[in-house]
């Protein structure tokens, strides 16, 4: 052999070898779901077979990792169904979790996906994330919860969630709120709950925001339907039916409600107290008190709103409202008054069309 072919042949041998990534199987490969983690390495996949698994899953300090389950596939946990801790680059689809504490907890972690899963019958929280990014959750079920559906952070202290989502999923028969997020850049989009206790989608209001509702719907909540606690909280085009408080509570300052809908709300259709929010195109229909109530408001904007039939007022601001602007909104069979302006005069309305108003 020459020199130089020699030297190829060293330079090759010094280049370490590529691992394909392996397919592992359950209950082929390895026996248990557990087993087949510990035994997986960065790129592989794990494929379970259908069947019931009674086992506490847990996905810790590993990356590039798919969880694949084929057919139906039941995990019946004694605390957590699935736990990813420390974690990056984590896909989870195609599980159940029955019982237990809570089906699915990522902590710490980034970039994880769970998607095609339910979860029922769970004492605490259906899925619950914390101090983590890039959680992504779709097309998914969870029912009978003992506190949240989904909740991101809720937990005291809540260490906030970044950048993540939650997408097609359905809640229903949650003791406390069907999704709770605490965070910023969190995008949830077409999701409904029903009958949550507490409220149906809630913003925490201790977030930095912005959190985004979209196409959301929520039905016979216990409290708000919707609760945008956060600074700059987003509702488009949601809606919310029967809820037992308001049907839309707007606290967190610069908010916007866009095209959302409150019906029957046992409270507000729309209740604000906020600095800064605007609310475009919404319609309050049946509220038992004020289509919109606006307390201690300032520098916010109502915009081509409408009120049905409340049974208070349509439109209500109270005493500490002020440098607000009301452009082409409307209110119409208002038990007491279209209008009803008990603030200082430092609002501006423009083009509404309020047949009653209260004289005072």
């Amino acid at each position: 052999m020459g020199f130089r072919a020699a030297l190829a042949v060293l330079a090759l041998a010094a280049v370490p070898a590529v691992t394909e990534a392996a397919i592992i199987l359950v209950p082929k490969d390895q026996p248990t779901i557990q087993a087949a983690i510990d035994a997986a390495q960065a790129g592989d996949t794990i494929v379970v077979s259908k069947g019931k698994y009674d086992e506490d899953v847990v996905v810790a300090g590993r990356t590039d990792l798919t969880i694949q389950g084929l057919g139906k596939v039941t995990l019946r946990p004694v605390t957590i169904g699935m736990r990813i801790d420390g974690s990056a680059r984590i896909t989870v689809a195609g599980f159940s979790v029955t019982g237990g504490e809570t089906g699915f907890l990522v902590v710490g972690s980034q970039d994880v996906t769970i998607g095609r899963f339910s979860v029922r019958s769970v004492t605490e929280d259906g899925i619950e994330a914390m101090g983590s990014s890039g959680v992504h959750l779709a097309d998914g079920k969870i029912s009978g919860c003992g506190s949240d559906g989904i909740s991101f952070a809720d937990s005291d202290p809540g260490t906030p969630v970044t950048s993540s989502d939650i997408t097609n999923v359905k809640i229903k028969d949650c003791v406390n709120d069907g999704i709770d997020v605490l965070g910023s850049d969190i995008v949830v989009s077409r999701c409904s709950v029903a009958d949550a206790r507490d409220d149906g989608f809630e913003s925490d209001d201790r977030g930095a925001g912005p959190v985004r509702f979209e196409n959301c719907k929520v039905k016979d909540a216990g409290s708000d339907g919707f609760n945008l606690g956060a600074p700059a909280s987003t509702a488009f085009q949601c809606s919310s039916t029967a809820s037992d408080d308001d049907g839309f509570d707007v606290e967190g300052a610069g908010s916007r409600v866009e095209s959302c809908t409150s019906k029957k709300s046992k409270s507000n259709g729309f209740q604000m107290e906020v600095d800064g929010a605007t609310l475009l195109a919404c319609q309050a229909i049946g509220s038992a008190r004020n289509g919109y109530d606006l307390t201690s408001v300032t520098n916010s904007r109502l915009e081509n709103c409408t009120a049905k039939t409340s049974r208070e007022d349509g439109f209500y601001l109270d005493v500490n409202s002020s440098l607000n602007t009301l452009v082409g909104n409307s209110a119409s069979k208002s038990r007491e008054f279209d209008l009803d302006d008990e603030s200082a005069g430092d609002n501006t309305f423009q083009s509404n069309t309020f047949k009653t108003s209260d004289p005072n």
